[in-house]
């Protein structure tokens, strides 16, 4: 899903989903995804609510 991102620098989505692709299928979970969001970029529930981010998830995956 996710880990596919075109742009590869240092600091890019390709890296960051690539690390947090806990079972190397180069696929991002919905929990990876969590992870990502949760942890690496510091978005917490107020700011995000599940329900959200679950439906962001839906959108990137059909997406890509």
């Amino acid at each position: 899903m996710l880990a596919h991102a075109k742009a590869q620098g240092p600091g890019s989505w390709h890296n960051l989903f690539k690390e947090v692709d806990e079972d190397d299928s180069g696929f991002v979970t919905y929990d990876e995804l969590e992870t990502v969001v949760r942890k690496k970029l510091q978005v917490n529930k107020d700011d995000l609510s599940k329900d959200a981010l679950k439906a962001l998830w839906c959108v990137l995956d059909l997406s890509l």
